[in-house]
């Protein structure tokens, strides 16, 4: 995976990208259900009007009702494309020199943090609940050293353990390489 550009990060001159991840799918599922769950709003709010005795509303013309229920499915469908791009857009990245992440704050919005290897002092890895164990996700904790000490959380994603075990492959790689005076 030798690319000069990935994505939203740019990678350095000898830099080399050596693992992409994402968030788990069931995060994308989760966040989802509820909003689909709503395009069923406005059948239900006639449904109990009808039953509270609500008469006048069930009344209204059918040509009102389709244009409820079309706007109303226009706004879960806009949200649910705004989840699924903040699901896709999220990711992070293992270099050999740097963890990368790439955060999609909102739709035009974007934060990229970076953590060098030589700041990354600690990798802990979270998992809470029966779904998180079985579909093995949960979140990694990056303790960094630097002078802002900003810490890096990564939620939601697949596979904790093996991200965690990679990332301190590479810290302990790129500390051996800075102790015995190779380039980094």
């Amino acid at each position: 995976m030798n690319l000069k550009r990935f994505e939203a990060v740019r990678l350095e001159a000898e830099e080399t990208a050596v693992h992409k991840f994402r968030k788990h799918w069931f995060v994308l599922l989760r966040d989802s259900i509820a909003t689909a769950l709503a395009a069923l709003f406005p059948a239900v709010v006639l449904l109990l009007a009808s039953w509270a005795g609500f008469t006048e509303m069930a009344n209204l013309p059918a040509s009102f009702w389709s244009l409820v229920n079309f706007w109303w499915l226009l706004i879960v469908w806009l949200a649910l494309s705004a989840i699924w791009t903040n699901y896709y857009l999220d990711l992070w990245l293992i270099t050999d020199k740097r963890l990368v992440s790439v955060d999609q704050t909102g739709l035009f919005q974007r934060k990229v943090t970076t953590l060098s290897f030589s700041n990354i002092q600690d990798v802990t890895v979270e998992q809470h609940g029966i779904i998180q164990t079985l579909l093995n996700f949960g979140t990694v904790k990056v303790h960094s050293a630097g002078p802002t000490g900003e810490n890096m959380t990564i939620r939601g994603v697949a596979q904790p353990a093996v991200i965690r075990d990679e990332l301190i492959k590479h810290c302990e790689k790129w500390r051996s390489r800075a102790s015995a005076g190779a380039p980094l």
